[in-house]
């Protein structure tokens, strides 16, 4: 098993589109039995993808768009390495939509009724326990949201976790005045 890196070549002059767009649509290089394992899909968009796949002992990767061979090593260090990217990747798309999750105080107050917690929730704020701000903020705040100090206090006394707590909101997003 040989693996190597590669990038497409264009369909009709086999040029990589390293060096040149590809009019004629991309295809893989002509590599006998190559196999795709993964693409540098962290790195997108990008004008030259970067893929990694393996091919029989004896195919030549003498072909345009084969870029070079990696150790099996160094194949799976590049893997572990991409999925580590892309899971850094998702987690600051999912704290960027959790940044912009906002819901109206009257959103709020009615998810939290349909799922049982309204009145867990107001004895909470009812507590002398309980910071003056975040009291403060449930009783005049015009809405909530969800990365504030206050939903974050509210979640932590509660025991609510980061899914639950983006479940609450989605739900209280959809409520309709």
């Amino acid at each position: 098993m040989r693996y190597l890196i590669y990038t497409y070549v264009d369909r009709r002059t086999g040029v990589p589109i390293t060096d040149a767009p590809a009019p004629h649509g991309p295809v893989m290089p002509a590599v006998p039995g190559l196999t795709f394992g993964f693409a540098l899909e962290s790195r997108y968009p990008t004008d030259a993808p970067v893929f990694y796949g393996v091919a029989p002992d004896d195919a030549s990767l003498d072909v345009p768009g084969a870029v070079r061979e990696v150790t099996a090593e160094e194949y799976q260090a590049a893997h572990e390495a991409e999925l580590a990217a892309r899971a850094e990747l998702a987690a600051a798309r999912e704290a960027e939509a959790r940044a912009r999750m906002t819901v109206s105080r009257f959103q709020a107050r009615a998810a939290l009724l349909q799922a049982g917690l309204l009145d867990r929730v107001e004895a909470l704020m009812a507590d002398a326990e309980t910071p003056a701000l975040a009291r403060l903020a449930w009783r005049e705040a015009v809405e909530f949201r969800r990365t504030s100090p206050t939903v974050q206090a509210m979640a932590g006394a509660l025991g609510w976790d980061e899914a639950q707590i983006d479940a609450l909101f989605r739900a209280a997003g959809e409520i309709e005045a």
